[in-house]
């Protein structure tokens, strides 16, 4: 059983870097994982961001989102849409991508 600390933790530490961090700034995705006991995807974006590192390594504005109900947006933001049927949103929020069957090759 994970402790109330732990979650109150965790839960906070993405409004603190969402606080320091913001749009624009340099970022790296080379620390992006996902926690193996949440299940929750762990990167040093702020939760309404994801890090342009192919382009040019900055913060960007999320373009998609995966949850109905996503973590880390006050009622003052408006939500980035959900992806239409046939697409998925990555991780990472960097946009919808189409469906790939299972064992295609993704180029």
């Amino acid at each position: 059983m994970v402790s109330y600390f732990a979650l109150t933790f965790l839960f906070s530490r993405s409004f603190l870097a969402g606080s320091i961090v913001g749009s624009g700034a340099t970022c790296s995705s080379s620390c992006d994982h996902v926690d193996p006991v949440f299940l929750k995807f762990i990167s040093e974006c702020p939760c309404m961001t994801y890090c342009s590192a192919a382009q040019n390594g900055t913060y960007l504005p999320r373009l998609c989102r995966c949850d109905e109900f996503p973590f880390g947006y006050s009622k003052q933001y408006v939500l980035p849409p959900m992806c239409p049927a046939g697409t998925f949103c990555p991780h990472e929020g960097s946009g919808c991508l189409p469906l790939v069957a299972v064992g295609a090759r993704v180029s």
